[in-house]
């Protein structure tokens, strides 16, 4: 599964993980899924941790209707965004920097920030210190065992 989404309704957070090829449709999907979730929360803040992409099927019009599909959502629900991206590779930074300046252009409030870590991530959005405990443990351990 290319994006793996977990909503922490206890933390007030969403972490969603992309990994290996990740289409705009397979994006597209998990943000249904996810705002339509019986545990989503309007005002939820959002780690998308990009480090484990090896290829990303994204264009600029795809990026621009991920900002404009969040700029809508978020706008009916009377939120203003506050996610962390945390950057991998260039690709993926230069994506992220891509969606950062459209939805800052798009909806001034946004507080959109690339960070290098899911500690950064924490310290950026507010949480508490070990909010993503288990979630990224996963995460480390299979970017151990790719790297050997």
């Amino acid at each position: 599964m290319p994006v793996q989404t977990s909503i922490q309704p206890e933390d007030n957070f969403i972490y969603s993980r992309y990994l290996g090829q990740v289409t705009l449709a397979q994006i597209r999907n998990s943000m249904i899924q996810t705002y339509t979730s019986c545990t989503y929360r309007p005002g939820m803040v959002e780690i998308d941790d990009l480090r484990e992409i090896s290829k990303l099927d994204l264009r600029f019009a795809g990026v621009l209707h991920i900002t404009r599909s969040l700029v809508r959502h978020h706008k009916a629900q009377g939120t203003q965004p506050k996610v962390a991206l945390i950057r991998g590779s260039d690709m993926t930074y230069g994506v992220a920097r891509m969606f950062q300046n459209l939805m800052t252009a798009e909806m001034p409030e946004a507080e959109i920030d690339i960070v290098r870590s899911e500690e950064d991530a924490q310290a950026t959005l507010g949480l508490r210190k070990g909010a993503l405990g288990g979630l990224t443990q996963a995460a480390k351990a299979h970017r151990r065992s790719a790297h050997r």
